[in-house]
């Protein structure tokens, strides 16, 4: 995915000033005060969140706002971060989409029955988050026996034989009747 495009998965965050220049990538060092939990939330930060930019109004006039890491107010500076769970959903979602492009059109059919079949299912209703890892590995199975040349189809249910149908077949010949 192109910059351009991960940018409509940014957001407005504010950061401790002492921070900010490490996030914006101006320095590969953390600053020498920090404790072990700092730490923990930077690095739980940067998991989450790829800084894009700096507002340099911002650098030398601090705002004094809840900062995203540590959650407690204080002098912070306002960037612009991209949430990198978002991207991966996003590149999932379209990875899965262009498989499903190559079903064809029986394949593709059985497998949105199938699908919606499954997330009905309780654990998906607890778990909505599971849905987009489940449906990109159910469109790879679904290609991986297309591209051997199976089609897969739903079996249909027979009709239900009634009692009427069922006192209304004779058999063909009298030899077949015991």
């Amino acid at each position: 995915m192109e910059f351009k495009d991960r940018l409509k998965y940014a957001d407005t965050l504010y950061v401790s000033q002492h921070w900010a220049s490490y996030l914006a990538g101006a320095t590969d060092e953390l600053p020498l005060d920090l404790d072990e939990n700092e730490e923990k939330a930077i690095e739980k930060f940067e998991k989450e969140w790829e800084v894009a930019g700096v507002n340099s109004e911002t650098l030398d006039n601090p705002l004094f706002e809840k900062c995203a890491i540590s959650g407690k107010m204080s002098d912070c500076v306002e960037v612009t971060a991209i949430n990198r769970e978002l991207i991966k959903a996003e590149e999932q979602r379209i990875e899965t989409e262009n498989k499903l492009e190559k079903l064809s059109a029986d394949n593709k059919k059985t497998f949105e029955n199938v699908y919606q079949a499954h997330i009905k299912q309780e654990e998906f209703q607890q778990h909505p988050d599971l849905k987009p890892a489940f449906r990109a590995k159910l469109a790879d199975m679904f290609l991986a026996a297309q591209e051997k040349g199976v089609t897969l189809k739903l079996n249909e249910p027979s009709p239900q034989k009634t009692a009427e149908t069922v006192g209304k077949e004779k058999p063909a010949n009298k030899d077949q009747e015991r």
